[in-house]
């Protein structure tokens, strides 16, 4: 599993949708900076989502799925971000964040993003500059990219971050500022309520 100490079911409380909807009305809280992150769904949407992800776990893979369709049904009300966090034990995550990071600086962050989930299972050494071929990208520049300091640097940043935040797996959710840590499908239905203008 990618998270440690998630909820083991996915079965939806009252008593969840309580606390998650305490959290929607509880006020204005300190935001995460998404700082360099391209955003997935209009950037001014009133429901923020920072996600903290791995490329090479299958939870943030069937995650980054549900943020596409809900960002293609509510592309006015929610907006995602990612953030970095590689974990250690998969051995081609921190190459896969830093090809996502070269790919953003050629404005194509989520079409690297969408490439390295569906080929998740093939990374490997040689792969990195075909990606970039079916990306679009400039494969010259996207190599330079990918292997400059301050590539690494960003992604170390995010990792800071979420460390600094209490993030120990992934994918790790923000909503407006608030960690929630109920199964996936609980919290993706919940926000295409809010989304919907639901409670």
């Amino acid at each position: 599993m990618g998270r440690r100490n998630r909820f083991a079911a996915d079965r939806a409380t009252p008593l969840i949708f309580l606390l998650l909807a305490a959290c929607a009305g509880a006020g204005p809280r300190p935001p995460i900076d998404p700082g360099r992150a391209q955003p997935l769904g209009d950037p001014a949407a009133p429901i923020v989502v920072v996600v903290f992800s791995d490329f090479q776990c299958s939870h943030c893979k069937r995650a980054a799925e549900a943020m596409h369709r809900l960002a293609q049904e509510h592309p006015e009300g929610i907006v995602f971000y990612f953030k970095h966090f590689p974990l250690p034990y998969y051995r081609w995550s921190g190459r896969a964040a830093l090809a996502a990071e070269a790919a953003r600086l050629q404005g194509a962050f989520w079409e690297m993003h969408d490439l390295l989930f569906a080929h998740a299972g093939e990374l490997s050494a040689d792969i990195w500059a075909e990606l970039a071929r079916r990306a679009g990208l400039d494969v010259e520049r996207f190599e330079r990219d990918m292997a400059a300091p301050t590539t690494e640097a960003d992604v170390l940043e995010d990792l800071a971050e979420g460390e600094a935040l209490g993030v120990d797996g992934t994918p790790t959710f923000f909503v407006d500022g608030v960690r929630t840590d109920v199964s996936r499908p609980v919290l993706m239905n919940h926000l295409a309520r809010r989304a919907k203008g639901g409670d």
